[in-house]
């Protein structure tokens, strides 16, 4: 009854309601429904009747709408006002640097015309560890991960020992997909190639990507605790990730060839020594497995650069930014109209 309660006054203070509905507000509140552990069908029609009454449409910068995005609205008002109050008060590094980072910060967002003039010039770096990942996968991906928060090929987290609680575990993760499960979702490929900006290799990385989803797990295997639990060590990992012995290897090498990701490498420009990690969780092996094959491929830096570019997109010009929309918001998810700039400076 508490949450019932809840829900009625947030939604009353997130709207400006009439007297009929306030009436209404105040029935549902005089309600005495017996308390069990679950909603009867009169409460959660209760719960709704407000939301139905006041006839809330979606605004078109959202895809979906409730009292708990409202109120999220109202508070980046607020957000907006504060940040608008540094501006007029001038802060500096001297009187206070963390208010200065973020007023500074909020202001660059908002200097489209610098934005639109400088271009791609700032990501010319990051562009550049792109093209070294073709001699230095491990290293260059190692830094898109833990310095650009760019989770291309997978993605490494820690969680909890499944058999020992008390102790953390270092995780690798399926990632690197543009579209999650890009060959299920039925429609959206022609989309997906025109939101690539270099056209002449959109199907390139289209199809790489295709490689890499056919080794991840769907949603539902996912979900399987035991399946996604494979405690092992570093030495364990780097057997797993060398391609299988094959007789053309046996006769042109005398063993199985070595894997083209240096994992040792790639923990220590993470920050953390393969030697101070002790055994690690691999949750998807086979996607781990899976992307070995695609790391010796010409489309690998595009793919990178593809993907940096993706994650930056809202920072970028305008071409980028509208791009990014009209595939990841309108085209997927029906939003009508990219949110103002401000707010999208205060989601960042």
């Amino acid at each position: 009854m508490k949450m019932l309660r809840l829900a009625c006054l947030l939604a009353s203070r997130a709207f400006q309601i009439t007297k009929d509905i306030q009436e209404s507000i105040q029935i549902i509140l005089n309600l005495q429904y017996p308390l069990k552990k679950t909603f009867i069908p009169g409460q959660m029609e209760a719960v709704c009747l407000l939301f139905i009454k006041i006839q809330n449409p979606i605004p078109p910068e959202y895809s979906s709408w409730n009292t708990f995005i409202v109120l999220r609205d109202l508070n980046l008002d607020r957000l907006k006002s504060l940040l608008d109050e540094l501006e007029v008060a001038n802060v500096t590094s001297d009187s206070n640097p963390d208010l200065s980072k973020l007023s500074n910060y909020y202001k660059s967002f908002m200097d489209e015309v610098k934005i639109e003039n400088e271009g791609l010039t700032k990501l010319q770096p990051l562009l550049s560890v792109c093209e070294k990942a073709a001699s230095d996968p491990a290293g260059q991906i190692a830094y898109l991960h833990s310095k650009c928060g760019v989770n291309v090929l997978f993605s490494v987290h820690s969680s909890p020992d499944k058999s020992n609680s008390s102790h953390t575990l270092c995780s690798l993760y399926q990632n690197g997909l543009g579209i999650e499960e890009v060959l299920k979702l039925a429609g959206t490929t022609a989309a997906y190639v025109d939101d690539v900006a270099v056209k002449a290799i959109a199907k390139e990385i289209l199809q790489f990507e295709t490689t890499l989803a056919t080794s991840h797990l769907t949603r539902t295997e996912a979900r399987d605790p035991n399946r996604t639990f494979n405690k092992m060590s570093i030495a364990r990992l780097i057997e797993l990730s060398k391609p299988p012995l094959t007789w053309k290897s046996y006769l042109t090498q005398g063993t199985a060839a070595t894997s083209l990701f240096d994992w040792n490498r790639y923990f220590e420009c993470i920050g953390k020594a393969s030697s101070e990690l002790g055994d690690i969780n691999v949750a998807m092996v086979q996607a781990i497995q899976g992307f070995q094959s695609l790391l010796n491929s010409s489309t690998l830096p595009h793919y990178l650069a593809f993907h940096c570019l993706n994650s930056f997109a809202p920072h970028l010009p305008r071409v980028f930014a509208d791009a990014h929309f009209e595939f990841h918001e309108k085209f997927l998810k029906g939003t009508q109209q990219q949110q103002p700039r401000w707010k999208r400076a205060l989601f960042s």
